[in-house]
């Protein structure tokens, strides 16, 4: 027995887990062997003169678990933290078997019971971990009577379980426990703790699209950059809070920051550089900067691969920015084949974020119409739960199915989702691109309706809005000030309508390849104020034609108005 404990010792201090896990069983097994008694029985009277086998198979199972999680090989984790529990409940460890067992070792249940928690989380059975997490909670109750830190670190992580769930209030209650269990620890890693559990109250706002209560929650922290782990993720979530509220220019400025910093450290900070990335991304998305946005998002996705492969949320979720990439750019074939990556993805989980499945149908219900896909945009936009969407970063939900109200010529409808956007926004006190975007919707279903100083009212609202949010050229500032223009044709002012147009045009020419279709939308506007103006027209629909037909082909309801506009006789033209 003694041979083999000595093994055991060289291996466990070499970090062998699976030598370790060998040679300790080899000396549990030759201690019995000299007790005489059976691997199964409980009841063994002298098994604590072995005790110390029993010690060593925890810690080598512990040993093996460790690695296995650090790995992400959450299954395999669990697996091990099992075993290690197990040989802690055989083991006596009183002394001659007459005292009480040392308290330490209650305590090693705690936290192996904790352990087995966070891979029940990262295996998708949060619900299942809560009870582990809740036992290990009674189990170190029973050793440390007084709340201490480790109390508040099991607070902090069933706290993070709880928003995993969505229970943003229950796990910020949690996160406030921990930190009074703290707030007498005078020590740098109580201060250390006591900030993160802030900042996890303050990414809990966000979750909750409470962003100036987050805001004002991590500028209150006053994070010293020698803490480089909280400063950094403060940093990140502050960036994420600007981009929320379409301050784009700022968010920029803190998510580079992080960007840098991580870069430096990408090999153990991996999975915090890829969520910058992403996040950085899509603030450069929203300024139209798409070749920062696809090389960002494909930096991204590259290293997930590297990492953890690819067939895993992170890695769809790069495929999702992609496909917005894509899109925006007019490449919607390519886009659509990624959003339907993504949508097999999500509707092959079991269990998924309630809300993510239906924002790629929006996505695809809003490119179903631009392809002039009217019953696969319907079908998407059925399923859509517009009746759950309460707060602003849901909204993109309302608007898609509104926009699919608005192209099928159920107006009431789309106007109805429209102002519940703005219903939503305005009760969160939110003011962003979303707020732009429906009231541009909203003019167009006063316009089709013919409410002409409805309309001119909400586009005057939304250009507002959109040179706000977006301080240069952008194709949606172009897209309102070319439905503006429209309406300015029919209220017979050319004048501010020939401005709107040759500005909207500039905007595209800048930022959008020359076949993009936006550009082609353009040209018939250009067009029907030549017409009333008695100027020709026929070259701006030309150029529309001609874009339109091969980004779309023959069949597109946009082509085959060019094409009729070309064909049509003179007078009927006018």
């Amino acid at each position: 027995m003694f041979g083999f404990i000595a093994s055991y010792e060289e291996a466990y201090a070499e970090h062998d887990c699976q030598a370790a896990i060998r040679y300790a069983h080899l000396a549990n097994r030759a201690g019995r062997q000299w007790l005489g008694i059976d691997a199964d029985t409980t009841a063994q009277a002298e098994r604590w003169k072995i005790s110390g086998t029993y010690e060593f198979l925890y810690k080598a199972y512990k040993c093996q678990a460790d690695a296995a999680y650090t790995q992400q090989r959450y299954a395999e984790a669990l697996r091990s933290y099992e075993q290690a529990l197990k040989f802690l409940h055989q083991g006596d460890f009183r002394r001659d078997g007459t005292e009480e067992s040392p308290a330490y070792h209650e305590e090693n249940k705690a936290w192996l019971l904790n352990d087995m928690a966070l891979c029940y989380g990262h295996l998708q059975q949060p619900v299942k971990g809560d009870t582990f997490f809740l036992r290990a909670a009674k189990l170190y109750r029973s050793v440390h009577q007084k709340p201490d830190d480790g109390m508040a670190r099991l607070a902090a992580n069933l706290a993070y379980s709880q928003r995993s769930q969505g229970h943003y209030e229950v796990s910020n209650q949690l996160y406030r426990q921990a930190n009074r269990f703290l707030a007498r620890d005078t020590t740098q890693q109580a201060y250390t703790d006591r900030t993160s559990n802030a900042i996890q109250i303050a990414l809990n706002h966000i979750g909750q699209d409470s962003i100036p209560q987050a805001l004002s929650g991590l500028q209150a922290l006053h994070i010293s950059s020698t803490d480089s782990t909280s400063y950094y993720l403060a940093s990140f979530y502050t960036g994420i809070c600007f981009f929320k509220q379409s301050r784009y220019a700022v968010a920029e400025q803190f998510l580079l920051r992080c960007l840098r910093h991580y870069q430096k450290n990408a090999r153990d900070n991996w999975t915090s550089l890829v969520g910058v990335e992403i996040v950085l991304a899509y603030n450069f998305l929203s300024q139209a900067k798409y070749a920062k946005a696809m090389q960002l998002a494909n930096t991204a996705q590259v290293r997930i691969t590297k990492k953890s492969g690819s067939n895993n949320a992170a890695y769809y979720k790069c495929s999702t920015l992609l496909a917005s990439i894509h899109k925006a750019q007019g490449h919607y074939t390519k886009a659509a084949a990624l959003y339907q990556q993504e949508l097999r993805f999500l509707q092959s989980q079991t269990t998924s974020n309630t809300m993510v499945l239906p924002g790629i149908q929006a996505e695809l219900a809003e490119l179903s119409v631009t392809l002039d896909e009217l019953e696969a945009a319907r079908s998407y936009a059925a399923q859509l739960p517009v009746k759950e969407v309460h707060s602003p970063s849901q909204t993109p939900i309302l608007t898609a199915a509104a926009y699919v109200a608005y192209a099928s010529g159920q107006y009431p409808k789309a106007r109805a989702h429209y102002q519940a956007t703005l219903r939503i926004n305005r009760a969160f006190g939110t003011s962003s691109s979303t707020t732009g975007y429906a009231l541009n919707g909203l003019g167009l279903v006063a316009m089709a309706q013919h409410d002409l100083p409805e309309a001119d009212s909400l586009f005057g609202r939304s250009l507002q809005l959109h040179r706000k949010f977006f301080t240069g050229p952008h194709p949606a500032t172009a897209s309102v000030l070319l439905n503006y223009s429209q309406l300015r044709i029919q209220q017979n002012r050319h004048t501010e309508a020939d401005a709107m147009i040759q500005e909207a045009t500039a905007m595209l020419n800048i930022l959008l390849p020359a076949d993009h279709d936006a550009l082609a939308d353009a040209a018939p506007r250009k067009g029907e104020l030549a017409r009333r103006q008695g100027q020709p027209d026929n070259l701006y629909f030309q150029r529309a034609f001609a874009i339109y037909n091969h980004k779309f082909g023959s069949g597109h309801w946009k082509t085959k108005q060019a094409r009729a506009y070309l064909t049509a006789a003179p007078a009927a033209r006018r």
